[in-house]
């Protein structure tokens, strides 16, 4: 029920997408259905004839991919899971030829790792959030005729990691009721800032009047772990018992998959 809540509570970015989308469409349609001008929404914006741009928001699920353990974690490797996360921002792409183009994006990201370690005399449980600055970029192929057009597309990701900051909690096992719970530690200084990796996805686009409706799903994964295994140190966290112990996030990489809705105004019927 918690992850269920957790995940409802992420989803409200895609939902206001959702929203934003339907009154653009109605506010377009409504241009032939005697809606009053005064009432619609009118964009202006001059784009060169080979670029269109929009905005673009909505969920991702994301999972660590974990490639090493450091010397000074438990020396084995955590229990992980799904978690849910939001990304809205810029869109746009650019005509190189025929029907190839330039599709880039410029996104705020959210999305979080949660890891678990279940040990001989206690359990501990980890969640970091990550906040990035991401500037996604691909070659894509336009596919498909009359209104609703189709695109696969490939290409690379660059992350600026802007915060990191772990909510964790050490439970004496078997599941005493008295536990350690901390939340926001600050682990930005044991992060690598900069993060590129890999996209594979498709979009979906349909053209009503000098607009597209835009629905994209990628698969991405990080190509560089997020830990610095240069500066990483150990945390020590006292429990209830006195008893300290070590911390440190386990090499990973993030991958999952992310979904979106967007809008766009062009000036030519492409893609």
């Amino acid at each position: 029920m918690k992850f269920l809540q957790e995940y409802l509570f992420n989803f409200r970015p895609f939902i206001s997408f959702l929203v934003i989308i339907h009154v653009f469409v109605l506010n377009i349609w409504g241009q032939d259905n005697m809606i009053p001008p005064e009432k619609l929404v009118r964009l202006k914006i001059r784009l060169p004839e080979r670029l269109t741009m929009g905005i673009m928001g909505g969920n991702n699920m994301s999972i660590p991919a974990i490639t090493h353990i450091p010397e000074n974690t438990y020396g084995f490797k955590p229990n992980v899971r799904i978690t849910p996360g939001w990304q809205i921002g810029l869109t746009g792409n650019i005509s190189v030829t025929g029907k190839y183009f330039l599709l880039f994006n410029i996104q705020y990201l959210n999305y979080s790792a949660y890891s678990k370690y279940d040990l001989a005399d206690y359990r501990d449980t980890y969640q970091e959030h990550l906040h990035i600055f991401s500037f996604p970029s691909a070659i894509a192929y336009k596919m498909g005729k009359g209104g609703i057009k189709y695109y696969p597309i490939a290409g690379i990701s660059i992350n600026c990691l802007l915060d990191s900051k772990i909510d964790y909690c050490f439970h004496p096992y078997p599941d005493i009721p008295t536990y350690t719970y901390k939340g926001n530690v600050d682990m930005i200084s044991d992060r690598n800032r900069l993060i590129y990796g890999g996209i594979l996805g498709a979009g979906f686009t349909y053209q009503v009047r000098k607009y597209f409706m835009i629905l994209d799903i990628r698969y991405c994964i990080d190509l560089r772990n997020y830990i610095n295994t240069g500066v990483m140190k150990t945390i020590q966290i006292e429990s209830e018992y006195g008893f300290p112990f070590p911390y440190q996030s386990p090499g990973f990489r993030m991958h999952g998959f992310f979904i979106n809705l967007g809008i766009m105004k062009a000036r030519i019927d492409y893609p």
